[in-house]
């Protein structure tokens, strides 16, 4: 990550001794490239106890069970309000959410698992999103089974532009999971391979983890939900002025 900045200092090096430039010279700052990254968020759930940093959103769910163990926080069961006859019907969700001041540059990275039980009877998502400074979700990544007859997909979006194959993913699996902006460019990497890149312009001020079930009674088969997880998640970048609009709750837009 670069910062262009602009520096105007007159020396007359001649009259100064060489032990004294060198001096003044390791002290100066460097225009290009030389400020950290700020880190934001960063938890990898290994204490046993959810961070209250995060703030719990539930959405058409009664209730839930996870298990912070490890480096891992595991979700086993989120207990839907509504069992649905037909498909399009509500998801039950859970969300884990963080504001934090507006970056412009960033790196989020992370890992992530999941667990059909061997069946397509799953109809499940795990998925990361970022938010703008208003929290609309501008980009998203994570597993995503939106059918019973499927096998799940690698969601992916940044900004309008989606991608979500079926039954690209298995049963089961893991990946590691980064996502990186320069300028306005922002490429996310599974397992290192790049899905998507496109163009962004807006700055990103949150973060949010999401679980979900569908929880489906009727032809082929009813609905399953097994297991998702998330390991270490870290968001840093560069700082940059930015009003708020107003965040409230996560808008949660893509839904």
């Amino acid at each position: 990550m670069e910062r262009e900045g602009k520096m105007k200092q007159a020396w007359n090096l001649c009259r100064i001794p060489i032990t004294v430039l060198t001096a003044v010279l390791l002290a100066l700052p460097v225009a290009n490239g030389s400020a950290a990254a700020e880190v934001v968020v960063h938890d990898d759930f290994d204490d046993a106890v959810l961070d209250p940093a995060w703030e719990v959103n539930l959405q058409d769910a009664l209730g839930w069970t996870y298990e912070e163990s490890g480096t891992s926080i595991t979700v086993a069961n989120i207990e839907p309000e509504f069992i649905n006859h037909t498909s399009g019907g509500p998801w039950a969700i859970v969300s884990l959410s963080q504001t934090f001041p507006a970056l412009s540059d960033f790196h989020v990275d992370f890992e992530l698992a999941w667990d059909c039980l061997g069946s397509n009877a799953a109809m499940q998502q795990h998925l990361i999103f970022l938010h703008d400074s208003n929290g609309e979700a501008v980009v998203g990544v994570g597993f995503s089974d939106q059918w019973v007859g499927a096998r799940a997909c690698r969601y992916a979006l940044i900004g309008s532009t989606t991608q979500c194959v079926a039954n690209e993913l298995p049963f089961s699996g893991s990946a590691s999971v980064d996502i990186d902006r320069t300028g306005d460019l922002v490429t996310i990497l599974w397992d290192e391979v790049a899905i998507l890149s496109e163009g962004l312009s807006v700055h990103i001020a949150g973060v949010e983890i999401v679980f979900s079930f569908n929880a489906y009674d009727g032809p082929p088969t009813d609905s399953i939900f097994g297991t998702e997880s998330v390991d270490l998640v870290t968001v840093e970048g560069d700082l940059t002025a930015v009003d708020r609009v107003g965040w409230g709750a996560v808008k949660r837009a893509y839904r």
